[in-house]
């Protein structure tokens, strides 16, 4: 049997690409599967420098032709590395590359006259893997959007079974906001702890801060401006303005409290609307527009105070809208809470709430 005849036509025969570097850096041998795979012309490209051909030809290649030249010049064999390959043509593939000293029969090892480069084309095997990580990532999104469901509906209940507190002494409606709040704490700490999401896409971060107060302060007092002289040109008939008309029986203490305590809940209200729900369905809804995530919500929280009166909803959602923009521009619940508790307790003080 002729032996290189037999061990020509194995090489001529793989899938797998081989190719010889000797070492001066010419190409001594190409097997048609290494043509197929780097997309060369095995007769331009045999007997020439491996960088002026596979390298100087093509930079995009530049991982590639230092793995080999690695191998070649500094003599770091034994090596296995994925590197993505850009053909002639424009197509990348990835290509599992290995090497190996060519040594010559009887010498010893690392004393070759080359190095042996095998790879093979992996792409098929990159794309399984990638269309797996989208599919385990849908089902991950599917499943969050499921539980998101399921909480935005117990919300919407728990928030539409409030009446209106107004008519109510001091301390039950207090302990009716309070009790309402801790409530609804309850399924989105559920929805929270399920789906373990990062703290920052909360809004829990002191990212951008300063910013944030600045701009809300100054929001504020803009608004809270034009939301008295709103007031007054819709009650000018009722004579001079008075204040806290639905707490005129709080004493210096309950002010102290309520204003006290109202921070704690203006935090909370927009962790809940703004953290957890417009964060979530930011993700989920992507390829929408910003601002439909933030209609959304505002138009739940809009359609949960209905009940009390058409008024009330009105100016919840245009405040939800509000307060979502302020949320997605400044990417924390710092200045939403400040502007949330500036006109919160404007609209007390006027009698809205």
């Amino acid at each position: 049997m002729n032996h290189l005849h037999y061990y020509e036509n194995i090489l001529e025969n793989m899938d797998n690409g081989v190719m010889v570097i000797e070492t001066g850096g010419t190409i001594s041998m190409l097997n048609p599967a290494a043509e197929r795979i780097l997309g060369v012309d095995r007769a331009k490209v045999l007997g020439r420098s491996f960088a002026n051909t596979m390298f100087m030809a093509s930079p995009k290649n530049e991982s590639f032709a230092d793995a080999i030249l690695d191998a070649v010049a500094r003599g770091q064999v034994g090596r296995t590395t994925t590197i993505p390959y850009s053909k002639p043509e424009g197509d990348v593939v990835h290509l599992y590359v290995t090497s190996s000293y060519l040594n010559p029969v009887g010498d010893e090892p690392g004393s070759g006259k080359g190095v042996v480069v095998v790879f093979c084309d992996i792409t098929p095997v990159k794309k399984l893997e990638e269309t797996q990580r989208k599919l385990n990532a849908e089902i991950v999104t599917r499943s969050t959007f499921g539980r998101l469901y399921v909480v935005t509906i117990i919300l919407f209940m728990i928030l539409t079974l409030i009446p209106d507190t107004r008519p109510f002494p001091r301390h039950v409606r207090m302990l009716i906001s309070w009790a309402t709040l801790f409530t609804v704490l309850i399924p989105v700490g559920y929805f929270v702890r399920k789906t373990r999401v990062p703290l920052a896409a909360l809004g829990l971060t002191t990212r951008n801060w300063r910013r944030s107060i600045v701009e809300s302060v100054v929001l504020a007092a803009i608004l809270i401006p034009l939301l008295i002289a709103t007031h007054l040109l819709l009650t000018p008939d009722q004579g001079p303005l008075r204040l806290w008309p639905n707490m005129t029986d709080y004493s210096r203490a309950d002010f102290i409290l309520y204003f006290g305590l109202y921070v704690v809940h203006s935090f909370s209200q927009e962790l809940i609307a703004r953290g957890v729900l417009q964060g979530a369905l930011q993700q989920f809804l992507s390829d929408y527009h910003w601002s439909v995530p933030i209609f959304i919500v505002s138009v739940i929280f809009g359609i949960a105070h209905i009940h009390i009166s058409g008024s009330s909803a009105a100016v919840i959602f245009l405040a939800s809208l509000l307060f979502g923009y302020v949320f997605r521009r400044q990417g924390n619940l710092i200045g939403v809470t400040i502007i949330h508790y500036a006109l919160g307790a404007a609209a007390s003080a006027f009698g809205y709430v």
